[in-house]
């Protein structure tokens, strides 16, 4: 096989499979069928669209190398940027890698599936939508050259991400071994080494379009017969379909890290300027973008990760069920046991919120630079067996025991007249069988081959020990020498600090494995349990042989581990006696530390933080945390202002925390002269509580407390006769909220300014002070006094009494039996349901009964009574009154003055007495309403009657009365209407 065989050999992934060109409607919506590969649900989704609620991709460059991208196509537009595209045919600084022609899509497809928007209605959606992406224009076929290829992927370590979707189409033919293809490998090594200063470029490359099956065998083109594609510093991305399956099409191999959706994907299509085609097309060229989005999402929540970190994570947060053609390998940190490895989807299929959220909590930077490397050569055998060799070598450790692995390189060469029949396998120490090559059909009639293939399937054990290459043919070669073999493992010196991750994938694995459902560290170390990658809550007791449960699983932790990290759900986690780390991360969590000095991290969301035994640091986080002490038999003495913490918090560092739950003990708790509002709940004890300047809840619990507030609009309980309760003059507007007998006037229980007063439990008497105070009642029966100011006071359930006292004030009576008095002032007083009695009092006041059959009296001043619902009794009192009865049979008495009286629906009775002066009737209906004149004695009806006459003419006519000082008018009445069954006298 010679070089100027295969030079020209280059094609895009655009010889893949694809559908037709179709263009989707108008305002299509990501849950349509077509768009499965985003969604939430299913083995084959990868997870994007809850994904986005974290990460979008925003600040993430991505290139593309390609033939070219329709950066005019209204999907694109927004995302692309010309000013960093690349074209190594055009001249210097006038780069443009819009196609050369019509035919060339296959650059704008691969767009699409990265970042067409998924703002607009056109119809698709991009996985990473907010990242940048560009391109550097790769021309294939016939017009391809490899100093544009070099150049090409050399520029991408201007980029955050690479997409490579192309490859070379003979098998072996970009052979690194070739100097032909020395400048390509270099320019693949240096993205890793220079791009993101230093970071590295993630090389995302399509592990090919080439299987076929035969006989259960491939016979076809393997992805590790690439050194583009197996290169340690790239990313090989298989396909699968909306199952989960591996796409018919896709290649394997033991290089192939993780495999994403790539069978019937809806992307954009066309190369007309301002396009807005879309197109199904189906290959791993689509699959590989699928992992570059992913890539840029994690990158955007943690841009230090390293290209070697992005690749770690890919690999444990990778879906992955029991395969029949898949193996566990010996890492034993992954879901209680190793990583499960298939040559058709590498560790599974892509889950981009899990990998971002374990990104999120990503501590290591895995570079070039730190990259460790063992190698060793194999001893050839001292005799040829024409059909099987095994290979030995022993690793083994020089200054350190372990050794974590990523990448495992197997260089050999081998004359073999029957090369095509040839079986490469390679066993680790471990035990795990790396199948490098079924066969090797894909060689054709070459007899001879030098050549580097790699495997993942080891990622994550520990090197050291004997490796067994085993070669062999299912008949005899004519001939057959092995010339040389060595093997390369790339990765990590290790110490005794581990980790243990957790993927949605535990349940399934744990369940046909009992032996994963035992977490079990051994060699010391500050060891991690990581959820972060779970996509359920989970209950973790940290306490050796202690049940917990994850995915609906139940598993034990064995021996000593220190921390652990939650998921994005509400999670409960309890450490042991050591110096536990607890990260609740998103979610209500519950983090308890138990003994030991511990470090608690709510993180996002209203965490509860349990404190224990020990010198404790305590974070909520974002949210509305709270601290708990309540388990704590003796005090606790909290000062936040300068975090001298004493008691039970004796060493303890308290940032972040909103609320307190405190002990049944004597407690003292000062929350400084900042913050932006804190909330306490004492226990039984008797303690002191002093907050800031927040917006604070104060809670002194059962016993005798002082509670000292200060600037801010703060909130008292008061729960004893015992409490004192505290406040800076103009300090905010404040409340109590008290379940015994309270007044907010000052005294020995009272200091400052109070405002609000809410009374909890039974019946309970509460009072304002010379404030516009708001005083609320139980559901019992309440005593209620505004004091001065403009008071509010409302009743709420029970059979209430209020008084306003002087102001302007308004009552409420809720429900029940209420009597409410207005006092001095315009007052407004409302009985709400139940039979109320209302008393204005002096100034002019408005009163209304509501429900219930209420009695109301307008007392002193001009006064509005409306009786509401009922059978009512008004009485305006002295001056100029407005009366309403409502609907009900009501009674209504202006009383002195001229007053204005209206019945409303019902059979009404209107009162009058002597010297009332002028009122005026709006609605009498003869017939069911009646006038009242007893007061006027008169001896018959028609004596009364003599006293009415008619006024007016016409839509003007009214009758008046007129009689001892009293004159009454009937508004809009007919004096022939009116007869002796209208009066009572």
């Amino acid at each position: 096989m010679t070089i100027e065989d295969n030079t020209n050999n280059i094609a895009s992934d655009g010889y893949e499979i694809q559908g037709q060109a179709l263009v989707i409607p108008a305002h299509s919506s990501l849950n349509g069928a077509q768009f499965w590969s985003l969604q939430v649900g299913g083995m084959g989704s990868a997870r994007f669209q809850s994904a986005w609620d974290y990460a979008t991709g925003a600040g993430i460059t991505i290139g593309l190398v390609d033939e070219g991208v329709n950066y005019t196509h209204l999907d694109l537009v927004d995302s692309y940027n010309s000013d960093i595209d690349y074209d190594p045919q055009d001249p210097d600084g006038q780069w443009d890698a819009m196609p050369d022609d019509m035919s060339q899509q296959h650059g704008t497809e691969v767009a699409g599936i990265i970042s067409g928007s998924i703002y607009n209605s056109i119809g698709t959606f991009g996985a990473a939508p907010d990242a940048t992406i560009s391109a550097s224009y790769q021309r294939f076929g016939s017009s391809v050259n490899m100093d544009d290829i070099v150049a090409n992927v050399g520029h991408q370590s201007t980029f955050d991400v690479s997409n490579n979707s192309w490859g070379f189409t003979a098998s072996f033919a970009d052979n690194f071994n070739n100097s032909t293809f020395h400048g390509l490998a270099t320019a693949i090594q240096s993205n890793a080494e220079t791009g993101r200063g230093g970071l590295g470029t993630s090389f995302v490359v399509a592990a090919g379009n080439s299987k076929l099956m035969a006989n259960g065998e491939n016979i076809g083109g393997d992805s590790n017969f690439h050194n583009l594609s197996n290169s340690r510093f790239a990313i090989a991305v298989g396909a699968h379909d909306s199952h989960g399956n591996s796409a018919f099409f896709s290649s394997p191999g033991t290089n192939v890290l993780i495999s994403a959706p790539g069978v019937a994907l809806v992307t954009t299509s066309g190369n007309e300027g301002g396009s807005s085609d879309s197109a199904y097309v189906s290959g791993t060229s689509f699959a590989a973008p699928m992992v570059s989005a992913a890539i840029a999402l994690m990158l955007e929540v943690n841009p230090n990760l390293g290209y070697r970190d992005v690749q770690e994570i890919l690999a444990i947060t990778a879906k992955t069920g029991i395969d029949e053609n898949g193996a566990e390998n010996g890492a034993g940190n992954v879901n209680g046991g190793g990583l499960y490895f298939s040559r058709d989807l590498g560790f599974g299929s892509l889950d981009a919120e899990a990998a971002v959220h374990l990104a999120k909590v990503w501590t290591a930077s895995s570079t070039a630079a730190n990259e460790a490397h063992l190698t060793q050569a194999f001893a050839l055998p001292a005799t040829t067996d024409a059909s099987h060799q095994e290979l030995t070598l022993d690793l083994t450790p020089e200054t350190f025991d372990k050794f974590a692995t990523d990448f495992v390189e197997l260089s050999i060469a081998v004359d073999d007249a029957d090369l095509k029949d040839l079986s490469i396998e390679l066993v680790s120490p471990d035990g795990t069988h790396s199948l490098i090559a079924p066969n090797l059909n894909a060689a054709g009639s070459a007899t001879s081959l030098s050549f580097t293939f790699s495997s993942v399937a080891h990622w994550g054990e520990n090197p050291f020990g004997t490796w067994t290459l085993i070669l062999s043919h299912d008949t005899p070669s004519d001939s057959f020498s092995v010339k040389s073999a060595s093997l390369d493992v790339y990765g990590d010196f290790e110490d005794e600090n581990d980790e243990y991750y957790f993927t949605s994938s535990f349940a399934q694995l744990a369940g046909a494995n009992d032996q994963r459902k035992v977490i079990e560290d051994t060699d010391g170390g500050e060891d991690t349990l990581n959820f972060a990658a779970a996509g359920k809550a989970v209950s973790l007791n940290m306490h050796s042989g202690a049940l917990s449960h994850v995915e609906g699983a139940e598993f034990v932790v064995n021996g000593d581990f220190e921390d652990a990290i939650g998921t994005v759900k509400g999670d409960s986690i309890s450490g042991n006696a050591l110096n536990n780390v607890l990260r609740g991360e998103a979610g209500a969590d519950r983090l308890d530390g138990g003994e030991g000095d511990d470090t608690l991290l709510g993180g996002s969301g209203n965490d509860k933080l349990v404190g224990g035994a020990g010198a404790d640091y305590f974070d909520g986080g974002a949210g509305f945390d709270t601290l708990i002490f309540a388990r704590s038999s003796s005090p606790v003495s909290i000062d936040l202002g300068s975090n001298i913490n004493g008691g039970a918090a004796a060493g303890d560092t308290i940032v972040n925390v909103e609320a307190f739950v405190l002990t049944a003990e004597n407690d003292q708790f000062w929350a400084g002269i900042e913050g932006s509002g804190t909330t306490i709940h004492a226990g039984k004890g008797n303690d002191v509580v002093s907050t800031n300047a927040g917006n604070d809840l104060l809670d002194g619990g059962e016993g005798r407390d002082t509670l000292i507030g200060g600037l801010g609009d703060d909130t008292y309980i008061v729960d004893n006769k015992g409490d004192r309760v505290s406040e800076l003059l103009g300090g905010g507007h404040d409340l109590v909220k008290s379940k015994v007998s309270f007044s907010l006037n000052q005294g020995d229980k009272v200091e400052g300014q109070f405002e609000d007063l809410v009374l909890l439990g039974g019946a309970r008497k509460g009072s304002g002070n010379n404030a516009d105070n708001h005083i609320s009642g139980s559901r019992s029966s309440n005593v209620l006094d505004g004091d001065r100011g403009d008071d509010t006071l409302a009743g709420r359930g029970g059979d209430d009494r209020m008084h306003g006292g002087q102001g302007d004030d308004v009552l409420n009576g809720g429900t029940g039996r209420d009597v409410a008095s207005g006092d001095a002032g315009a007052d407004r007083l409302n009985g709400g349901k139940g039979n109320d009695r209302l008393d204005g009092g002096s100034g002019n006041d408005l009163l209304s009964g509501s429900q219930g059959k209420d009695q109301l009296s307008g007392s002193a001043g001009k006064d509005n009574l409306s009786g509401g619902t009922g059978a009512d009794r008004l009485d305006g009192g002295n001056d100029r009154d407005h009366l309403a009865g409502g609907s009900g049979n009501d009674h209504l008495s202006g009383g002195r003055g001229n007053d204005v009286l209206t019945g409303g629906r019902g059979r009404d009775v209107f009162v009058f007495g002597k010297h009332d002066g002028a009122d005026t009737i709006t609605d009498f209906g003869t017939g069911h309403d009646r006038l009242n004149l007893s007061a006027f004695h008169y001896k018959t009806k028609a004596e009364a009657l003599a006293d009415f006459k008619s006024v007016g003419h016409g839509n003007s006519e009214s009758v008046v009365f007129e009689h001892a000082q009293t004159k009454i008018k009937l508004d809009g009445f007919d004096i022939h209407h009116l007869d002796g069954s209208d009066l009572i006298i």
